[in-house]
């Protein structure tokens, strides 16, 4: 099972802390999530800061990342103000 943690807007707008899914490439978890949970929006997810494991995901080819049992996948809202 892949671990998916959310912090930020995330967490706090969509009362998600964790989830646990199977095996799959970033894009199959995104997918996963925006199913399982209707008023997350794809791009929420795709825009948020992404680690697995505790290290960065990098934007090119992140989405194609594939995600293994024991992974933990964690998705951080970008934070603006002034």
């Amino acid at each position: 099972m892949i671990t998916i943690k959310f912090f930020g807007a995330l967490r706090i707008d969509h009362d998600i802390k964790e989830v646990n899914c199977n095996e799959g490439t970033v894009t199959q978890t995104i997918e996963w999530i925006v199913r399982k949970y209707p008023n997350i929006k794809r791009h929420h997810l795709t825009h948020s800061i992404m680690m697995l494991n505790k290290t960065p995901l990098t934007k090119i080819n992140r989405l194609s990342v594939l995600l293994k049992d024991g992974d933990e996948l964690v998705f951080l809202s970008p934070v603006a103000g002034g």
